[in-house]
């Protein structure tokens, strides 16, 4: 899919389908992979729909909930990245005082 679809589909998403197209924003974290992807997406969802989240019912309740989870998940994954970056930074400190 291009960009402008993407950005599309987000945009055409219905109030109803909100929490789960963030419990699958989730589920994509939760499997480790595609972390910029998760970032992208959730930085398009949040810039069209915010509005949508300053209005009180119950389904935004369950979008909160969802979002507290993500922000959860969001907070663990990039402790697990800061962590792979720190090795790797370790490691390459490393090789260049082993090689010179």
């Amino acid at each position: 899919m291009s960009i402008s679809s993407i950005d599309f589909q987000i945009r055409i998403l219905p109030q109803r389908a909100l929490t789960s197209f963030l419990k699958m924003l989730l589920v994509v974290l939760r499997s480790h992979r595609d972390f910029e992807l998760v970032q992208a997406y959730l930085a398009a969802f949040l810039r069209i729909h915010r509005n949508k989240l300053w209005t009180s019912d119950a389904e935004t309740e369950n979008l909160e909930k969802t979002l507290d989870e993500l922000r959860n998940e969001l907070r663990s994954s990039w402790e697990r990245m800061d962590q792979l970056l720190l090795d790797n930074a370790s490691m390459i400190q490393w090789i260049k005082t082993a090689l010179l």
